[in-house]
């Protein structure tokens, strides 16, 4: 958005990673051509960062795998921040395999949709701005659930960056409060 940017420390060092379908046959032999447009600025009149949570991944949601033959095999993990944040807009992330993402932050009468993609499509792997900025107090849980269809699968599916493994990310671009 307008007047944000991340904040980098002197002397950092940027990676830019992509994710190649390497299980597609039809990508074999295939040339890529990434392009990266980067602005560096001096300041930011509002830093952000990009938060990558994947409790999946990162090994401490329930289940820790999913076994094969589920037409609707679920991943839940929660997570919260110290400090007040604005959430600008979120990135979720699934494989394959995937079939809906759910977010919600706070709990009870409270609880409000961060977002919801009740039907995955692996094309859809790209940031999506909010209209309104969503406040995120301090402590406010993030509720995440991944849901998966694991039928095609003969063996059990690990979380993994691969195209053949899933990941549960819901990718926050935020700003501090």
């Amino acid at each position: 958005p307008e007047g944000t940017g991340i904040e980098l420390p002197e002397g950092a060092t940027m990676v830019y990673q992509v994710h190649y379908n390497l299980a597609d046959p039809t990508t074999i032999g295939q040339e890529a051509h990434p392009t990266v447009r980067i602005q560096l600025e001096e300041a930011v009149q509002r830093p952000i960062e990009l938060d990558l949570t994947d409790g999946f991944l990162g090994g401490w949601s329930s289940p820790g795998r999913l076994a094969p033959g589920q037409e609707d095999a679920v991943v839940y993990f929660e997570f919260s921040f110290d400090e007040e944040r604005q959430v600008l807009g979120v990135l979720p992330h699934m494989h394959e395999q995937g079939t809906a993402l759910q977010v919600y932050i706070g709990d009870g009468p409270q609880r409000q949709c961060l977002t919801e993609v009740p039907a995955w499509n692996f094309e859809w792997q790209r940031l999506y701005l909010f209209q309104e900025p969503v406040e995120l107090p301090a402590g406010t849980t993030i509720h995440v659930w991944c849901t998966y269809d694991t039928r095609s699968s003969a063996d059990f599916v690990l979380p993994g960056w691969g195209t053949r493994n899933e990941m549960c990310l819901p990718g926050l671009l935020l700003e501090r409060g």
